[in-house]
């Protein structure tokens, strides 16, 4: 009885998985404290609204994202997204994230690393893709549509980069980093909970550049230029998260160049 009942429920794909995760660590620590007068009533005791700007500016989100990035969910998702291609990344964000711009632009990368997969080789349809849920899920909360977003654009890029699509890899991240820095904003709080994922692209964008080889120096050099106004705009929002990891890279250019001082600063 207990298998029968075990196989009745829907599995999730890795990628569901991991972002329902990140939905629940980010809503159960950045949710507002109940009152004292309401003990007996924890449910809906709250006055403060659950919003976006709340779960982002709250000093649970970015722990709350640390922590899941170090979850063994989140390291599921990673892998399958670099077996399955950009594309499954798609239709995750189609089933979770309906109406998001950034849908397109991770289908069209999907699209032309399958259109080269294609003329290197025949494609196993057996073993392309797997079963999507049998019914359509819930969208993912309003309140952390950013951070969902942000990690579903990061693990298009990293699977990009682990299948070679350099090129690809580091047009998406551009758009990324973008879309992430636009929601993220001049917010001057530190902890914001779209700080270690923007951290993360940033990284990604540079292991791409890196990938390109000697043939594309000028995007390598242009990327490290670009590193330095990240991280002054970083400083000017006290957002520590970006700060470090951009320090860090600009160090591995200066390393790689052998240069004793970075240029732009």
């Amino acid at each position: 009885a207990n298998s029968e009942d075990k196989s009745a429920i829907p599995s999730l794909l890795p990628i569901d998985a991991a972002l329902r995760r990140l939905e629940r660590l980010l809503l159960r620590d950045t949710a507002p404290p109940a009152s004292s007068s309401s003990a007996s009533d924890p449910v809906g005791s709250s006055t403060v609204p659950v919003t976006a700007e709340y779960v982002a500016t709250t000093g649970g989100g970015a722990r709350a994202v640390r922590r899941f990035l170090s979850h063994p969910f989140a390291a599921a998702a990673r892998t399958y997204a670099d077996t399955k291609g950009p594309s499954a990344v798609a239709e995750c964000m189609d089933r979770l994230l309906p109406g998001r711009p950034s849908i397109s632009w991770v289908r069209d990368s999907g699209a032309r690393m399958s259109s080269a997969m294609q003329m290197d080789g025949p494609v196993d349809a057996a073993n392309s893709s797997d079963e999507p849920p049998s019914e359509q899920p819930n969208p993912i909360a309003l309140s952390v549509v950013s951070e969902a977003e942000a990690y579903l654009l990061g693990l298009a890029v990293h699977s990009l980069w682990r299948s070679g699509e350099h090129a690809s890899a580091l047009e998406l991240s551009a758009k990324a980093v973008a879309c992430v820095s636009s929601a993220l904003g001049t917010d001057v709080r530190t902890g914001h909970s779209l700080s270690p994922l923007l951290g993360r692209l940033y990284r990604y964008r540079s292991l791409a550049a890196s990938g390109l080889g000697m043939s594309e120096v000028a995007s390598v050099d242009g990327l490290h230029r670009e590193h330095a106004v990240a991280h002054r705009m970083a400083c000017l929002r006290n957002d520590k998260e970006c700060q470090a990891t951009l320090l860090n890279l600009m160090l591995q250019y200066l390393l790689s160049k052998n240069l004793g001082e970075f240029p732009c600063l």
